[in-house]
């Protein structure tokens, strides 16, 4: 997988990735979950699954269909902004820190602070997202 939006140098070989190329992923990645609205979360969902292995497949798109489903009800969009990152080689997981700002037409209706902890697992040279948790969610005025 190669990032949307490259924006450091990374490194990728047979047997590892470069902690760059880890966070650049997750970033591109949390665009695509996290930034969206009822008319582009479809598309944004199909690109997400092409990067997940098979057994967290199913609960990832059943979750996503569900959160659209309820996008469309509300006709709600979200923006998330990403602040900081924590890299953890040893398990090749990232920790992605950011604002998340959620939209009715252009009235802002809510702000919250969001972490969100990316697995991945890498096979035969390929990174593939493997779990992903919210750790926390600070809520914010709107």
């Amino acid at each position: 997988m190669i990032p949307g939006h490259i924006t450091k140098e990374f490194w990728v070989d047979k047997a590892s990735v470069s902690p760059s190329y880890l966070e650049q992923t997750s970033i591109f990645l949390a665009n695509l979950l996290l930034t969206k609205s009822p008319v582009t979360a479809s598309e944004q969902r199909n690109i997400v699954l092409r990067h997940t292995v098979p057994e967290f497949f199913g609960i990832l798109q059943r979750d996503l269909i569900l959160e659209e489903q309820k996008m469309q009800k509300d006709q709600i969009s979200y923006v998330f902004y990403p602040v900081n990152t924590k890299i953890n080689l040893g398990n090749l997981s990232v920790l992605l820190i950011g604002d998340k700002v959620a939209f009715v037409g252009s009235k802002i209706v809510e702000r919250k602070r969001e972490g969100y902890r990316f697995f991945y697992i890498y096979n035969n040279g390929r990174l593939f997202l493997n779990s992903l948790i919210q750790e926390f969610q600070i809520t914010g005025e709107g």
